[in-house]
């Protein structure tokens, strides 16, 4: 249910690992991304990890969804897409904290809880491991 109806939904190239620690400026303030482990896959898949450990401005959202707007149920796909991600987390380092918002985002898309807010909902990565990335 979480992907029917999305329109113009196609494969897009993507980053695929596309986080505060992946991005930089070159000389000139231009900006750089590395690291990639790139596929194909939904547009709003970046989005969902960039989310997950902040670092992104509202401005840098806001340029994109000038381009890419937003389609009616982001905010739903962005959990399923979160947790897929959380999933990953959880099997590399196996972090309690982790852990919990799986199982939060699932009984969410499951329709057993609310959603927690974003605000609510601190990055991943905290402010001083974000600035050391």
């Amino acid at each position: 249910r979480l992907l029917d109806d999305v329109p113009g939904m196609r494969p897009s190239l993507l980053h695929g690992d596309l986080w505060v620690g992946n991005i930089g400026a070159t000389e000139a303030g231009g900006p750089v991304i590395f690291d990639p482990a790139s596929y194909f896959g939904h547009s709003e898949m970046d989005l969902a990890l960039g989310g997950l450990f902040g670092g992104f401005t509202d401005a840098f959202y806001s340029a994109y969804h000038a381009l890419l707007p937003k389609a009616a149920g982001f905010e739903e796909r962005a959990r399923l897409y979160s947790l897929y991600h959380l999933l990953n987390q959880l099997s590399l380092f196996g972090d309690l904290d982790v852990a919990n918002r799986c199982v939060h985002h699932m009984r969410v898309i499951l329709g057993e809880e609310e959603p927690t807010p974003a605000a609510d909902m601190p990055p991943l990565l905290n402010e001083d491991a974000a600035a050391a990335a």
